[in-house]
């Protein structure tokens, strides 16, 4: 079957109901002809500034679509939904992957090609692509327009007008251009601008996942769901653009420090995710991965593009306890000889050797220097103070930090 299209034309993505609308009463005289129904297919998108007509005030970015309209896909059965695949970008691994709960995704599907359809064979524009299996353990990749008849789902907003009607079509395209008419509209804000708004956030408020605020609520602590990191974040940036103002307990100021630091967040998730191999990273370290590659992100993006901020200061946080340890901790006593040692017993960790159960006793002195011994049994109490005579084994290091191993230990509280 040859397809056919129109010429591409720029429509505001808030405008492509309109669109969608004109083409679905279009598609229900069509049917009753017999016709063939059509698609619209975005080929790209960009963003442009939105301005307030009279103050000429930003109000935010603008997603804009350049769209066509082609042919149909026919119908497949047989095949049931494993996940929903978001293209981010025409990148390498830019894939927002949702899964349905219970099913495994393919690694290969990571790097998902968005102009790749197993179905229809189009190397057409698609934001969104769908995995879906057989009974056989088949894989494959379909377009949003071709899913509606793997699970008997249709979509009539992705039907598409029939040939004698591309007149109507494109006045409908005429409509769409150039005015916003502002339905469903959707903001996006660069990714770093807001990074700086969650990191201003998280030091007011602190941090509050979606997570905890439903648990939170839930468990009846608050009769009211505490708003989120992300979307305190999302709304002084999202508010202020306009110009309206927030109640002084929801604003944030930002200084000089949130911007600095957020050059070293987006540093340090460049190295551990985009960078990374990306068949080591667990799904969720892949979507971060998506989210840090990406310029610009949406409301649905925020939650995540949020927890970057707070996965920075935990590794930070981390890493200087380790060099604050390792700065402290000095070797002491002298190799080889027996020596009594005041040590207060800050964690037992337990494991499986070639000569049975093995503890390690983890203690340090009242300076801060750490002593290890390895024991057969388990019977001290953690936070406790101990005084241990025992044999000075070794100096050693762990993560640049000095240690003492000592061992043929004789213990006293």
């Amino acid at each position: 079957m040859e397809l056919k299209e129109t010429e591409v034309r720029s429509i505001p993505e808030s405008n492509m109901f309109i669109l969608k609308e004109k083409i679905e009463k279009i598609n229900k005289k069509a049917v009753k002809l017999g016709c063939n129904t059509l698609e619209i297919v975005v080929v790209s998108e960009h963003f442009v500034e939105k301005k307030d007509e009279t103050t000429g005030e930003s109000l935010g970015m603008i997603k804009t679509l350049d769209v066509k309209v082609v042919g149909d896909s026919p119908v497949i059965n047989g095949w049931h939904l494993v996940a929903e695949l978001q293209h981010v970008s025409d990148e390498a691994n830019a894939v927002l992957i949702k899964k349905v709960p219970g099913e495994e995704v393919p690694l290969q599907y990571r790097d998902a090609n968005r102009y790749n359809c197993d179905h229809c064979h189009k190397g057409i524009y698609r934001r969104e692509t769908f995995v879906v299996k057989n009974d056989l353990n088949d894989y494959k990749q379909v377009g949003r327009s071709c899913i509606r008849d793997f699970l008997g789902h249709p979509n009539p907003e992705y039907f598409l007008a029939y040939a004698e009607f591309w007149h109507t079509i494109a006045a409908t395209f005429d409509e769409c251009e150039g005015s916003y008419y502002g339905h469903r509209e959707s903001r996006y804000i660069p990714l770093d601008q807001f990074l700086v708004y969650v990191d201003a956030c998280i030091e007011k408020f602190g941090w509050m996942s979606k997570k905890k605020s439903n648990e939170l609520y839930d468990s009846g602590k608050t009769d009211y769901y505490i708003p989120t990191t992300s979307s305190r974040a999302f709304d002084n940036f999202y508010y202020g653009l306009r110009g309206f103002k927030l109640d002084s307990r929801d604003k944030v100021e930002i200084t000089t420090k949130n911007r600095e630091k957020i050059v070293k967040v987006i540093d340090w998730a460049t190295n551990k995710f985009v960078n990374a191999d990306v068949d080591t990273l667990s799904d969720f370290d892949f979507n971060l991965r998506v989210i840090t590659s990406s310029e610009m992100i949406d409301h649905k993006m925020v939650n995540l593009a949020a927890c970057l901020v707070p996965a920075y200061n935990r590794e930070v946080e981390h890493y200087e306890k380790i060099a604050k340890e390792a700065k402290i901790s000095n070797h002491v006593g002298t190799i080889g000889k027996r020596e009594i040692f005041e040590l207060k017993l800050n964690k037992v960790t337990s494991f499986e050797t070639a000569y049975g159960i093995s503890h390690l006793h983890i203690f340090e002195d009242m300076s801060g220097n750490k002593v290890n011994w390895f024991a057969s049994s388990n019977n001290l109490d953690e936070g406790k103070f101990y005084k241990v005579k025992g044999t000075v084994k070794d100096h050693s290091e762990f993560k640049g930090c000095k240690q003492t191993i000592i061992t043929h230990c004789k213990v006293e509280d």
